[in-house]
């Protein structure tokens, strides 16, 4: 029986990990959008929708990715802030 439960805590700690690494992700490439979306709406809607359309939209996924991946990182992070104090 402890042995499963060991198991069971080292499959969350490696759920933990993962989910602070997509955070990480998230959180230093979620600038990119806004290049992303406004070249891509340029390309596929007219010259002037395009662009305003693009810089909008890449602005709200932006900010969506970054607070999303900070969000991931803390829930990650949280269940091992209680060993904080031993430190």
């Amino acid at each position: 029986m402890a042995c499963l439960a060991s198991s069971a805590e080292v499959l969350r700690a490696e759920s933990d990990t993962n989910r602070f690494m997509r955070g990480f992700m998230n959180t230093t490439t979620g600038a990119l959008e806004i290049p992303f979306q406004t070249v891509n709406s340029t390309l596929t809607k007219p010259f002037p929708f395009g662009v305003v359309d693009g810089v909008v939209r890449g602005t709200v996924y932006s900010m969506t990715k970054i607070f999303g991946g900070l969000f991931d990182m803390g829930a990650a992070a949280a269940p091992y802030a209680k060993y904080a104090l031993f430190i």
